[in-house]
């Protein structure tokens, strides 16, 4: 038996009911043991079977691992369907099956003959239209034999690879895992899985279907940078051009030391006789302006000083000064 979206997501309401902080910190289990238990014992029927005792239609598999946490699942599911016009039926097994002591959960796993086929899991994957595989930030999925069986029965299904859809934080993506390393809390079921998947699918396939779970990235986990982010960095592009240019500009437009010392001797001498060629005025002006460089501070009357007395020296001839003549 299986949920409805809207009553999965119900189920995320009641959990938001307990409190942010309880709500942030749950993980799967403490879902099973503080909402779908109660119910369970009280009806002696699974959550689902109480939201639809006649059925619902299996349309998508969920596996998942109960160590997740919850509001990660809830988003994680968001993700795959939350574009779908038709959102599906989910069977999740927290739901699916009647949650109690180990004898109640045993007894349903292991099915009328003790056979994987008769497990409810696999019973579930052969219905299913979708296979949908939620991977968490808490543990590897992998790491547990049963998530591999339905792993193992969704390939032979064919669910596998093309009916199948990924979701959650790949975490593990860099983690060397094998199905032959993963953990069961009877050992008994790892023999019986383990045998079976030796004889149908093999060590190696499971294990290459493994590592592209775990490696596959979502587009939803490229990083995004959030607005206030991308405002910040676009400032900081801003005062970084704004620190390259504004110097340049000022160098640029800034007058060199011969636009300032030609100013001053205009100002003071209209006619621009400095300006103009073979003029001890003109020798007088390059005599000054190499006088400074770009660094130095400009004086006017020092300027008009140097210029008088260099005109004057250039005029006369000042070179023939320290010369005798008779």
């Amino acid at each position: 038996c299986c949920l409805s979206w809207e009553q999965f997501l119900d189920v995320d309401r009641i959990a938001q009911t307990r409190g942010t902080r309880w709500y942030i910190k749950a993980r799967m289990r403490n879902i099973v043991t503080d909402i779908v238990e109660p119910i369970c014992k009280e009806t002696k029927k699974s959550y689902a079977q109480t939201q639809n005792p006649r059925g619902l239609k299996i349309q998508a598999f969920i596996t998942h691992s109960w160590d997740e946490n919850f509001k990660e699942l809830v988003k994680s599911l968001k993700e795959v369907f939350g574009s779908s016009f038709h959102k599906p039926n989910l069977w999740i097994c927290a739901f699916a099956l009647i949650q109690g002591d180990y004898d109640t959960i045993k007894k349903q796993v292991e099915g009328g003959d003790n056979s994987l086929e008769a497990s409810p899991f696999v019973l579930a994957l052969q219905k299913a239209e979708s296979f949908v595989v939620l991977r968490n930030s808490n543990t590897n999925l992998y790491s547990r034999i049963w998530c591999v069986c339905e792993l193992v029965f969704a390939i032979r299904f064919k669910l596998v690879p093309n009916k199948t859809m990924i979701a959650g934080p790949n975490t593990f993506s860099n983690e060397k895992i094998s199905c032959t390393d993963a953990g069961a809390f009877n050992p008994k079921d790892k023999v019986k899985i383990m045998d079976y998947l030796s004889r149908t699918v093999g060590v190696d396939k499971v294990n290459g279907m493994i590592e592209d779970f775990q490696n596959m990235q979502l587009p939803s986990q490229a990083p995004v940078i959030s607005k206030k982010r991308l405002l910040l960095i676009l400032f900081g592009v801003i005062i970084t051009v704004a620190a390259i240019i504004i110097p340049v500009s000022i160098i640029l437009t800034r007058p060199t030391t011969a636009e300032k010392i030609n100013s001053v001797i205009a100002e003071k001498f209209p006619g621009l006789e400095h300006r103009k060629e073979d003029t001890s005025q003109l020798s007088a002006f390059t005599w000054v302006t190499k006088q400074y460089t770009e660094k130095d501070t400009i004086y006017e009357r020092r300027i008009l000083s140097q210029y008088g007395l260099s005109t004057l020296y250039f005029s006369t001839k000042g070179v023939t000064w320290t010369k005798k003549t008779n």
